[in-house]
């Protein structure tokens, strides 16, 4: 999938792109909304048919209706964001929402089974099949178009793969089941998820219509390659948070370890792919995507800088559901989200760098209020991390400034791909020693993590 986007920006300008990215937007409102209705069937481990079925027809129904609105509705959406050239997109994109909506209830079953396997394989053959339709699209001339390509394709080959892993399929008799017990978990977590929405989309949105497309063609960019580093290094993680947690949630001791291992984890995995990204930035950027987006370079450090907070909001929105205290949650957030959307908004028309600086703020404010308010949920209350942060930032920083001078010192005497080739694993290096120099094993946190997630599988 990141793939597509490296050679898919490459053929096409900052312009092309923020469009393409702020149709996508809507895209992704009917994606996290199939994950929460579909919830409550891992949530309460639904197995019975009929109640199977009706949250299948209801999810199935609402994003019906979604996709034929999006696509009655693209031109004067188009016209109401200024950029009339989306009104194409949107049309082709319409049917994604049906394709979504379609795996939700088979996502969940396999989930709630613990199948994780299955789901690994399902994303592996799908991203690929779309990668490879994607990519030639690309090579063909067809520019943004080949991103909604690869998304119809993986979207088609995850569908053919989670209904053949599962032997339940839908009925009509739906007349006896409880409909509302089933539902009601994940109306809960579709708030949280549209908090979410509101957090991460949302605010290229507001770039748009204040800066114009290149602007957000900027911005998403940056939030492209931030969600490849989640994806890489933080997802994993929390891909098996949840029902590890599940599990404990009567141990308070073993439920309060697990997360704070999560915690550490997530902040020394994050805070490494920033500074090593950061320190390779100019090379990185050239390499995989161009001349045309080197002017971004600078961006996308701050961007990354800005949301280094983001994955680690990701362990307590997974910690408060386990808890099935999602409230708390959402009542921070709310506040949180409503205040970053107006500093974004405001911060938008003194440029994009003043965008980045109103983020930086609102997490490092959450993450305090949300860590006190877990604390007074959990019997046997979280320790504190704040040594172990302040040490992987400052391993970080060394890592950093290791990057930053290989490349700025060796570029002219070897070239790009060399210096490249030797900055990324001696940032690597540097990072692990300057953790173990501040008393904190790397390694160590890795291995644990991996263990964590093959005896969940």
């Amino acid at each position: 999938m990141f793939a597509v986007f490296a050679i898919v920006a490459r053929d096409i300008g900052p312009g092309e792109f923020g469009i393409i990215s702020v149709c996508f937007i809507f895209i992704a409102l009917a994606q996290l909304q199939n994950l929460g209705l579909s919830d409550g069937i891992v949530a309460l481990r639904i197995e019975e048919r009929s109640t199977l079925s009706a949250i299948f027809l209801v999810i199935l129904l609402i994003n019906l209706g979604m996709a034929a609105a999006l696509y009655l509705a693209a031109a004067p959406i188009a016209a109401l964001l200024g950029m009339p050239e989306a009104a194409p997109y949107l049309r082709w994109l319409a049917p994604l929402s049906v394709l979504s909506a379609l795996q939700a209830v088979p996502n969940a079953i396999l989930q709630g089974a613990m199948e994780f396997r299955k789901l690994s394989l399902r994303t592996t053959i799908a991203t690929f099949g779309g990668a490879v339709v994607g990519i030639g699209c690309s090579r063909n001339g067809l520019g943004a178009y080949s991103l909604i390509a690869q998304q119809i394709v993986q979207f088609l080959v995850a569908n053919f793969i989670v209904w053949k892993s599962i032997s339940w399929r839908p009925t009509y008799r739906i007349g006896n089941c409880d409909l509302w017990s089933g539902l009601k978990p994940g109306l809960r977590l579709t708030a949280v998820y549209l908090i979410e929405f509101c957090e991460t989309q949302i605010p290229r949105l507001l770039v748009a219509l204040v800066l114009g497309p290149i602007s957000a063609g900027y911005y998403a960019f940056g939030g492209r390659i931030w969600q490849a580093v989640k994806e890489i290094v933080i997802l994993p993680i929390a891909a098996v948070l949840f029902p590890t947690l599940i599990r404990e949630q009567n141990n308070a001791v073993e439920f309060s370890a697990t997360f704070n291992r999560a915690l550490v984890c997530t902040t020394g995995f994050v805070i490494l792919a920033v500074a090593m990204f950061a320190g390779a930035s100019s090379l990185l950027v050239g390499f995989l995507f161009g001349e045309k987006w080197l002017p971004a370079t600078q961006f996308v450090s701050l961007f990354m800088a800005a949301n280094i907070l983001t994955p680690i909001g990701l362990v307590y929105r997974n910690t408060f559901r386990a808890l099935n205290r999602l409230g708390a949650y959402l009542r921070i957030q709310c506040v949180i989200v409503a205040s970053n959307l107006i500093g974004i908004y405001i911060g938008s028309h003194y440029g994009l760098n003043a965008t980045l600086g109103v983020t930086a703020l609102s997490y490092a404010i959450s993450i305090p209020l949300l860590h006190k308010r877990l604390g007074q949920l959990i019997l046997s209350p979280p320790e504190p991390v704040w040594r172990a942060t302040l040490s992987f930032m400052a391993a970080g920083f060394i890592t950093f400034l290791i990057g930053r001078s290989t490349s700025h010192f060796l570029t002219p005497l070897i070239g790009n791909m060399a210096t490249l080739a030797l900055a990324l694993p001696c940032g690597l290096i540097a990072y692990i020693v300057g953790c173990r120099l501040l008393g904190l094993d790397i390694v160590r946190l890795l291995y644990g993590s991996v263990k964590l997630q093959s005896r969940t599988l």
